[in-house]
């Protein structure tokens, strides 16, 4: 591949430079990338929702210690309702797959948030705790984010220079599809 940049696929696929970058990559170069980018937007993706669960939680015991939140019946009851996932018509209008993790995850930042056993003891925490949590929570949420953002840009520029190159011959239809979609 030419000048792969970094050795963890984030760092490829977030790569400021790919953009510019793509009209110089071979067929089999970009459809890989995209691939990739659609690997790390499903890993992404997961890992935002867990981040936003633990910060819904965090912000119910806020709430509760606030004297705002519902009883802890209230809570366990209303619990699949506050962790719903609503689906974002971008994503929804991607073929995109579904992030399955495997082993211990536990090598990147956002990682080691989603590890953290601290939503188990919550009702122990102070409150300096529960202000650290929750802007851990929010900060790591927002770096997921952001970076998600940058791979689905990245993501569309693949893919439409894929669709491009098939359109005026430079590819063939083997070259815009995968077996991921």
């Amino acid at each position: 591949m030419a000048e792969r940049r970094g050795n963890r696929r984030i760092d490829r696929v977030v790569d400021p430079d790919l953009p510019a970058r793509i009209s110089e990559l071979s067929n089999p170069e970009v459809r890989t990338l995209r691939d990739e980018c659609r690997d790390e937007e499903s890993r992404l993706s997961y890992t935002r929702r867990l981040l936003q669960a633990r910060t819904d939680i965090v912000r119910a015991e806020v709430d509760r210690r606030a004297g705002q939140a519902r009883t802890s019946e209230e809570f366990l009851r209303d619990l699949p309702k506050i962790l719903a996932d609503k689906p974002s018509a971008r994503r929804e209008a991607r073929a995109v797959g579904v992030y399955a993790p495997e082993g211990d995850q536990g090598r990147r930042e956002e990682d080691a948030l989603i590890a953290d056993a601290a939503l188990t003891r919550l009702p122990d925490l102070s409150e300096d705790e529960l202000r650290d949590l929750a802007t851990r929570l929010t900060e790591g949420e927002r770096k997921i984010s952001e970076q998600r953002s940058t791979v689905l840009n990245h993501l569309d520029a693949l893919q439409g220079e894929l669709v491009a190159r098939y359109r005026d011959g430079r590819a063939d239809i083997g070259d815009v599809l995968s077996d991921q979609g």
